[in-house]
């Protein structure tokens, strides 16, 4: 297997090669929701950490600053606009400060879900998944699944999280999307020079 270019895009590039190459055959097994939480759990938690935390021992947000600024760019834009949904028939909801009752399961929150707005910035929505991927704040409904929901903890206080629920078809339309616009921002052609790292600064 060749080594990794990168893990910006390169290495979501490959996740997206699996979804659309393997997800035929999860779903013959009853597994292809598994399999699009496997691919996104890593598909979105990688670049997303090396993208944003300034201090992750990559040093991509400085070693990459255009990709960076890219990133960042993105995620200021509306959610709906994105091309990461459906911008008019979706299943995308939200709901703020659900109250998590012990347990994680369908009937364990109290919550009102809403249709996300068309000024919500992407940057919330990637935040909530990916802080329900990190932590395993994930819930599924139905049999076979037609709802998934995602939660992430608001402040300090356990019982409170927002939350977003969405149908696996729009989550694996939203996984595709993303994988897409990983790979359209600017990466250097050559990454690695010697034993260093190939700076933007460095790019002609």
């Amino acid at each position: 297997m060749s080594s990794y270019k990168n893990f910006i895009s390169d290495f979501p590039s490959r996740c997206g090669d699996l979804l659309r190459n393997l997800h035929a055959r999860a779903s013959l097994k009853n597994r292809d929701v598994t399999f699009m939480l496997a691919i996104a759990s890593s598909g979105l938690l990688i670049p997303y950490a090396r993208l944003k935390e300034s201090d992750h021992p990559s040093a991509d947000t400085t070693n990459f600053k255009i990709a960076a600024n890219q990133f960042n760019e993105f995620l200021e834009t509306y959610f709906l606009d994105s091309g990461l949904a459906d911008r008019t028939q979706n299943s995308w909801r939200i709901s703020k400060r659900a109250i998590v009752n012990g347990r994680l399961d369908p009937g364990c929150f109290e919550t009102e879900f809403k249709p996300i707005s068309a000024k919500k910035q992407t940057a919330p929505i990637i935040q909530i998944l990916r802080n329900a991927l990190a932590h395993g704040n994930i819930v599924t409904e139905g049999h076979p699944i037609g709802k998934l929901f995602f939660l992430s903890k608001v402040g300090e206080d356990s019982r409170y999280y927002n939350c977003i629920a969405v149908s696996p078809e729009d989550f694996k339309l939203f996984i595709e999307k993303w994988f897409e616009f990983l790979g359209s921002i600017h990466m250097p052609d050559e990454i690695f020079e010697g034993n260093g790292v190939f700076n933007d600064d460095q790019a002609a």
